[in-house]
């Protein structure tokens, strides 16, 4: 976010983790392809969703402390990752 200046650092999800491990379990355990490839796309959709979840309260965070450039860019990110959750 440059309109607050500040350093964007990277947090570790053990949401996500937990996410991933789920669907490599599902890769591993399913031998069909076509269920396989299905089962993948739930799996990714649903970590779409965390996101989106994200997206929504940093909007809420940004619209509370009055920051309006920040709330406007989320949103487009929001709106980003809701159209590649459609696509799924």
């Amino acid at each position: 976010m440059n309109s607050l200046k500040l350093k964007a650092n990277a947090h570790h999800a053990a949401g996500i983790d937990g996410l991933l491990k789920e669907a490599k379990s599902l890769a591993d355990e399913i031998s069909d392809d076509d269920t396989r490839d299905a089962a993948l796309l739930a799996a990714l959709q649903e970590i779409k969703h965390y996101g989106i979840n994200r997206y929504g309260t940093l909007i809420a965070w940004a619209e509370t402390l009055g920051q309006k450039d920040a709330a406007r860019s989320l949103h487009e990110s929001l709106a980003t990752a809701k159209d590649f959750d459609h696509t799924l």
